[in-house]
């Protein structure tokens, strides 16, 4: 195993080291090369030797135009120099062949040499152009350390037994060597800006060390005074620096640079500050050669000076070198953690943009849909309505899927949502360029059409209806819908306009088809807000009615048309402002309805009608008949209610009747709710009637699932104009309710009798009661007390003249009159919507 792991890390030093591809190739075939210069006699190593500098210029040729370094300049410059190393070592053997010398560092050989050295420096500094403006002066510096560190042991083993040999200038002996410094500073910094990783950079410090070893041969060897032949050693070091320069071309990170990738390693790293402290090791080397020399001949006290002052410097440079070393390594981890805490931030700002971009978008647009929403909607008409130029004639439309609740509760949210999602699709689809679509909430959506003509606008609202008409596709099947549309014309010339007033105004519109019957456009007009108006301060003088309690109850007899006795009343809630006229039943009892106060006002009749009959059930057994909302059957304590009402009157249960019509039984959640509230009423032995029968939509099966006794037969079923020659054959429909209500043991009431000929057929068709104008208005509680003890018109002569005494011309009606003169319909307290 251990075996294994040290193959397996020597493979990756390797892969590191030397990557696949043309840079391990020319390595092979360079190395080979090497190893037949090391082994072939002299006349073939030259050959040989030739032969890898031509292949290492070829391959940097090839390199450089294949990478496309960014400092091109330098790699060029770069390999000038290897072309003149393999000019100069060409020109070696030519010039041996023709003196019998080899004059390596004068003459043609060394201008060549000294040549190559310039280029070489120059290159160096071209290539770290952009190191040295991103990092400064500090690699500079560091590699200047190491230069420093490295010419003592230049001077003491080269420079200095250079100088000292006969027959060579100090010229020649000072400058290769101080070339060589400077090359290496270069290659260094080069290397110090890349990092290890960047290995074009290694490979020029390795071809910066060549010319370095090949000169400290040259100068400390034999060939000094031009007596022997270079040895096989010098000849691989003099085109050493080709071979490397080559493999530094080939290599991919030559393509950035030398020094374009920021490096990964800090500034001050661990490696440089080892290298720091392993050069710090070379005064005490040079003194330690020094020593050994100078101990042949003696020491002296000057020596011993030298090395008393010495030792402490020494001493004194390891210290600072190691507290360099903790200084770096904590301005290293400070750094680290300054680099965490900035990335951290830089990441919580990336996410505080993203972020700020989402709730952006997501305060700008609906999230199901993806459309605009309201407040982008009001800004585009803020813009269009202050805008100059165009028709200045702009459309809103406000539309609303009809019966779109159904589809949540019958189907479910999910279902509801597909829907949405595909009416966005069909609407993008037909908003014209420059349109605005947006959603403003639930299955309302607007649409903006900018300079457009009225029929323009029309046309485009009746195009939307149909698209809309067409089903929809979704995963539970096909579903129909209609649509709503309330459209809103804006002229700017007159300024009146904004954004808000025009959305009020199309949602105006928009209500005024919904009651209009649905499935239809509606423009806007003046009217409808003034309807709005009025109905808003009908809605709040209502409910002050509430509170301050401006109601009143009349009631109007229900008659056996056989004996013509007064068999119950029914309780008809009256509103009389304490300033102002009577407001008709008519005008405000849909508006509690929709408001809700019909529950306060339907409680509050309740316990009044139940306490004004409970002196006429004891007198005369006549009950009171109180109509009930659909929005009271459908509360869980209406029966408690009702309960406590004639509990609280002391009145008997069969003394009350509740009416309820069909419509407000269509208008409540279920039937269900109101057959469980009205059967636990019939155990107390309240009566239930349902009012206008035959109006509604399906009365059969309200009989099949109610606790019915009461049907009362609409108005419009007993009436017959101005006509009087009619007969119980002329009423089929009334004639076919009173069989059905004796087929199903119930009692029957007409509505609505306003002559003697209306009575007599009726009691000619088994109808039991009846009720009217014929018989009585509704009037207050204390004028019934009177009409249950007053005989009610029994002969014809006699009903006519009462007739014409309840019925005055139009001219003559009171205030009161007027009020009372209203349609069977509209005078009950429900008569649902």
């Amino acid at each position: 195993m251990v075996v294994a792991a040290s193959g397996r890390r020597v493979r990756a030093v390797a892969r590191w080291a030397v990557p696949a591809g043309p840079v391990r190739r020319l390595l092979a075939v360079e190395a080979l090369l090497g190893l037949v210069a090391l082994l072939a006699p002299r006349t073939m190593r030259e050959f040989v030797t030739l032969t890898m500098a031509a292949i290492a210029i070829g391959a940097m040729v090839v390199g450089v135009r294949r990478h496309r370094p960014a400092p091109a300049a330098g790699w060029w410059v770069l390999l000038a120099s290897a072309v003149t190393t393999f000019v100069g070592v060409a020109a070696v053997p030519v010039i041996h062949s023709r003196t019998g010398r080899i004059e390596v560092l004068t003459g043609v050989p060394g201008i060549l040499f000294m040549v190559t050295h310039v280029l070489v420096i120059a290159g160096l500094a071209l290539v770290g152009r952009p190191a040295g403006r991103r990092r400064g002066c500090a690699d500079l510096l560091d590699a200047s350390a190491v230069a420093a560190a490295v010419f003592p042991l230049l001077w003491v083993l080269v420079i200095a037994p250079a100088l000292a040999a006969e027959g060579f200038s100090m010229t020649g002996a000072l400058a290769f060597p101080f070339a060589n410094l400077l090359t290496m500073i270069l290659a260094v910094r080069l290397v110090f800006a890349g990092g290890l990783r960047h290995r074009a950079a290694v490979w020029l410090l390795l071809g910066a060390g060549a010319l370095l070893a090949l000169n400290i041969s040259l100068l400390a060897g034999p060939l000094l005074h031009g007596e022997a032949q270079p040895s096989t050693a010098a000849a691989l070091l003099w085109v050493g620096h080709p071979v490397a320069f080559g493999l530094a071309g080939l290599c991919r990170s030559t393509a950035q640079g030398s020094a374009a990738t920021p490096p990964r390693e800090p500034a001050i790293s661990l490696p440089r500050l080892v290298l720091l402290g392993l050069l710090a090791m070379v005064v005490p080397l040079v003194c330690v050669i020094a020593y050994y020399r100078s101990a042949r001949d003696g020491l002296t006290w000057a020596d011993y000076n030298a090395l008393a002052f010495l030792g402490p410097l020494v001493v004194v440079a390891f210290l600072l070198v190691g507290r360099l070393f903790v200084i770096a390594r904590l301005a290293q981890q400070r750094a680290a953690e300054l680099g965490r805490q900035a990335r951290a931030l830089a990441e919580a700002a990336r996410a505080q943009e993203a972020l700020q971009q989402q709730l952006t978008y997501r305060a700008l647009h609906d999230p199901l849909t993806g459309l605009a929403n309201r407040v982008v909607l009001a800004e585009r008409l803020e813009w269009a309505l202050s805008r100059q130029g165009g028709t200045g004639r702009h459309a809103l439309l406000v539309l609303d899927l009809d019966g779109f609740k159904d589809v949540n509760d019958d189907l479910g949210h999910p279902v509801g949502d597909e829907v949405l999602i595909a009416t966005a699709h069909r609407l993008l689809g037909l908003v014209p360029q420059g349109g605005t679509l947006a959603r403003l909430g639930g299955d309302e959506f607007a649409v903006l059409l900018e300079d457009v003509h009225g029929d323009q606008a029309m046309a485009g609202a009746e195009e939307i209806l149909a698209a809309l008409r067409r089903p929809f596709d979704i995963a539970a099947g096909q579903l129909f819908l209609t649509t709503s549309i309330g459209l809103l014309l804006a002229d700017t010339a007159d300024g009146q306009t904004t954004a808000s007033t025009a959305l009020r105004d199309a949602d105006l519109a928009l209500n005024a088809a919904k009651r209009a019957g649905k499935d239809r456009v509606v423009a806007f007009q003046p009217a409808i807000r003034e309807a709005r108006l009025g109905h808003s301060r009908l809605s709040a003088a209502l409910r002050r009615a509430v509170t301050n309690g401006e109601f009143t109850v009349h009631y109007q007899p229900l008659v056996d048309l056989n004996t013509r006795e007064t068999h119950a009343v029914e309780a008809l809630v009256r509103w009389i402002p304490p300033e102002g006229p009577p407001v008709p039943p008519g005008e405000f009892i849909p508006v509690a309805e929709e408001t809700g106060l019909i529950k306060e006002i339907g409680a509050w009749v309740l316990r009044r009608a139940c306490l004004d009959a409970r002196a006429w059930y004891a007198a005369a057994g006549v009950a009171v008949s109180v109509n009930v909302s659909g929005r009271q059957l459908v509360e869980p304590g209406f029966a408690d209610v009702v309960i406590d009402a004639i509990t609280s009157a002391g009145l008997p249960g069969p003394a009350l009747i509740l009416e309820i019509t069909e419509t407000s039984l269509i208008a409540t959640a279920t039937v269900a709710t109101a057959a469980a509230q009205l059967n636990e009423l019939r155990k107390r032995g309240v009566r239930v009637a349902i009012d206008d029968f035959g109006t509604g939509y399906s009365s059969l099966s309200y009989l099949a699932q109610l606790p019915v006794d009461i049907l009362k037969i609409d108005s419009s079923f007993t009436r017959h104009g101005e006509r009087l020659d009619f007969g119980p054959d002329d009423w089929p429909f009334a004639r076919a309710i009173v069989a059905l209500g004796h087929g199903l043991n119930l009692t029957t009431v007409a509505e609505g009798i306003e002559t003697v000929e209306q009575a007599e057929a009726l009691r000619g068709l088994r109808c039991q009661l009846a009720q009217g104008y014929f018989f009585s208005r509704p009037v207050p509680a204390e004028v019934i007390d009177g009409l249950i003890s007053a005989p009610l018109p029994q002969e014809p002569e006699a009903a006519a003249q009462f007739r014409i005494a309840s019925h005055p011309r139009p001219a003559q009606c009171s205030a009161e009159t007027e009020l009372n003169d209203v349609p069977k319909n509209e005078d009950s307290l429900v008569r649902g919507a």
